[in-house]
């Protein structure tokens, strides 16, 4: 069902900005490799609201849809054997305690890959983790808290039965975002804290090349757009980051104090003109690259990043001929299938025994990390092909 009003504000004023034919709908963009051959290929949708400058798809993907690409994925890992998202966790959990109660109770939404559990644990509160996904809530179970393998929706918990609640890389899932928000508030007690994070949205149109939407991303977050949102429903902000991901810490105000008034997004024509910009550029970058390979190299190529920006790369662009091998330091991973491609997902270790010539870097946020791990193959000679957020060959 087409959205004719925007999920956030209800405005009308909404505008269709792109329509992706065939495109893999394959979650996180890695699918295990018995589920190679089986990610459906639908029509991408995105809108943006001229009312308050939300981005979401036009047609939200149904909830059991959504599972069922989780369900495509290679089973996941625990935090620490992925090798990836350490710092992000580390980060939010440490401006997390500046803002934090002293104790109380404490939900944790999406807790299988949120990595807050066992970091909170320590901390005497008292811990409820609840998550959708059976797989991913195994991962978590302790005796330290109680973990529930269902959808957080609204009538789950009592109301004002939270002293925090924390949510991490869940609200970009949710098909109506208001309404989870709200069933957020509902279960924060007076005085409560929601500790939120999502994807940054702004940073992603203004520095990378691919990417930057997904099938399993309901709505895509900026700054403005998440303040007004929380602002929206009563909640006060006290402070967060605005880095690759958008991290707010917010508190439920008391019944006899001053309600607190929406802050307005701002810049909505320029949050317009980004990501027109970045939509264009992508078009650029997928005219030229098929030119750009055949001349710069002669040997294959390695892809480095198994993720959705490589996914998006792959359907944008004519190269599949010109790689020889997909790898990620992502451990959880290794030896799925790349959606959309027949590559096999490989260790980052793979790219230095290969004959590759040189190898795509697609991560922006990683890239100091990876151009580390990179320096056996590059000081044997070999180059990087990145996106800054142009073409640019070292």
């Amino acid at each position: 069902m087409t959205r004719e009003r925007c999920p956030v504000c209800g405005a009308t004023e909404i505008e269709e900005l792109l329509e992706l034919e065939d495109y893999p709908y394959a979650g996180n963009g890695v699918v295990a490799k018995e589920h190679a051959h089986d990610v459906p290929l639908n029509t991408l949708r995105i809108a943006f609201c001229h009312g308050c400058g939300m981005l979401f798809q036009a047609e939200p993907v149904p909830f059991d849809a959504m599972m069922q690409m989780r369900e495509r994925q290679p089973p996941p890992l625990p935090m620490e054997q992925t090798r990836v998202e350490l710092f992000e966790t580390e980060h939010f959990f440490n401006q997390l305690r500046r803002y934090a109660p002293d104790g109380g109770r404490v939900l944790d939404i999406g807790c299988g890959m949120s990595g807050m559990l066992p970091r909170l644990a320590p901390l005497a509160y008292q811990l409820t983790g609840v998550e959708a996904d059976a797989r991913a809530a195994g991962l978590c179970r302790d005796e330290r808290f109680e973990i529930i393998n269902e959808r957080f929706e609204e009538g789950l918990f009592e109301d004002e039965s939270f002293d925090m609640v924390v949510c991490r890389s869940v609200l970009e899932h949710a098909e109506e975002p208001l309404p989870f928000l709200g069933a957020i508030d509902d279960v924060l007690k007076p005085g409560g804290l929601l500790a939120i994070e999502a994807p940054n949205s702004e940073r992603v149109f203004k520095r990378n090349a691919f990417g930057g939407f997904s099938p399993h991303y309901q709505t895509y977050w900026s700054v403005s757009t998440l303040r007004f949102a929380l602002t929206s429903l009563g909640l006060d902000i006290l402070g967060g980051y605005d880095e690759s991901y958008i991290g707010m810490f917010a508190r439920k105000v008391d019944v006899d104090e001053e309600p607190i008034d929406p802050l307005p997004p701002a810049d909505i024509e320029e949050a317009f003109e980004a990501v027109d910009a970045f939509l264009n550029r992508k078009d650029e970058i997928a005219d030229e690259m098929p030119a750009v390979v055949r001349e710069q190299f002669a040997g294959p190529l390695g892809v480095f990043g198994a993720g959705l920006p490589a996914v998006d790369m792959f359907f944008y662009c004519d190269i599949h001929d010109h790689v020889g091998l997909v790898a990620t330091t992502d451990n959880s991973r290794h030896g799925g299938t790349l959606a959309g491609t027949d590559f096999e997902v490989r260790p980052d270790e793979d790219l230095f025994a290969s004959d590759i010539e040189a190898v795509i870097l697609l991560s922006e946020r990683r890239q100091d990390e990876l151009l580390d791990r990179l320096k056996p193959f590059l000081d044997r000679g070999g180059r990087v092909l990145r996106f800054s957020p142009a073409i640019n060959i070292s």
